[in-house]
């Protein structure tokens, strides 16, 4: 199972600010942060701009204990 993050751009500046997050996802690797299994960007029926980041699922959420 996956999580999905989906993000719909409403301005130019917004589809920026993603694209530096999953460039962040791939410059840190830790046991702190999420792992991105994969990204994308597609335009919806209306027009806008939205970008989907699949990350592992967690039953219990994103903090768990050791």
């Amino acid at each position: 199972m996956f999580a999905l993050k989906r993000v719909r751009f409403q301005l130019p500046e917004h589809e920026i600010i993603w694209k530096k997050e999953v460039e962040a996802h791939h410059a840190v690797k830790s046991n702190y942060i999420l792992p991105l299994i994969e990204s994308g960007i597609w335009k919806t029926r209306s027009g806008l701009s939205e970008g989907c980041l699949v990350l592992p699922y967690y039953k219990n959420g994103t903090v768990q204990l050791k």
